[in-house]
């Protein structure tokens, strides 16, 4: 359980923080933010801020500089690669207007869950996703208002957190207590 949960707030619609905060694995295609930026044409006015912390697993130093290079020659970007507390990267993640989470679509079949969505639940911020198996947990009826490819930028900054009512409501951390209490009493009787 997350130990910060922010109230959702208006998005800076004109010149907005576009963020991305994770292990920088090639299979999450960052770089496809810029392709997004770009899809909104060329009055589209916007900040990215890259959080890039190191892992034990996969860590690629020189896939992080050429992701990084990428940005900061298209856009005006700043990028953080400390290590973040999990209330530090929930206030992370809610000084950005908008995050975005372009994994890959195909290649992630056997992997896990992601648990970014969860801290972009938290910071109280509008979010998109790719059709990545990641994002499953994610019903198909609610995807459609946040997947990349099916909605812009500047149509979910408009809509802000309304697509995520019911997932901040249903997994809120008085719900997440209540269910871990009950499974700790039909463990321990």
């Amino acid at each position: 359980i997350l130990p910060v949960y922010l109230e959702p707030r208006p998005s800076n619609v004109a010149c907005p923080n576009i963020g991305f905060a994770g292990f920088a694995f090639d299979h999450k295609h960052i770089e496809r933010i810029l392709d997004l930026i770009k899809a909104e044409g060329p009055d589209f006015a916007c900040k990215v801020r890259l959080h890039l912390p190191p892992s034990d697993y996969g860590y690629n130093p020189s896939y992080i500089d050429q992701i990084v290079t990428q940005f900061q020659q298209q856009v005006e970007t700043t990028v953080c690669r400390d290590f973040m507390k999990a209330e530090d990267l929930v206030r992370f993640m809610a000084e950005n207007d908008i995050n975005i989470f372009p994994y890959e679509d195909k290649r992630v079949v056997n992997r896990g869950i992601s648990s970014i969505t969860d801290i972009a639940l938290a910071s109280g911020r509008p979010f998109m996703i790719s059709e990545s198996n990641m994002f499953r947990h994610f019903a198909p009826e609610h995807r459609e208002m946040i997947t990349i490819g099916k909605i812009s930028i500047r149509d979910v900054l408009t809509e802000g957190c309304m697509p995520y009512r019911h997932y901040a409501h249903m997994w809120s951390p008085k719900k997440n207590m209540a269910q871990l209490e009950s499974i700790i009493r039909e463990v321990c009787p």
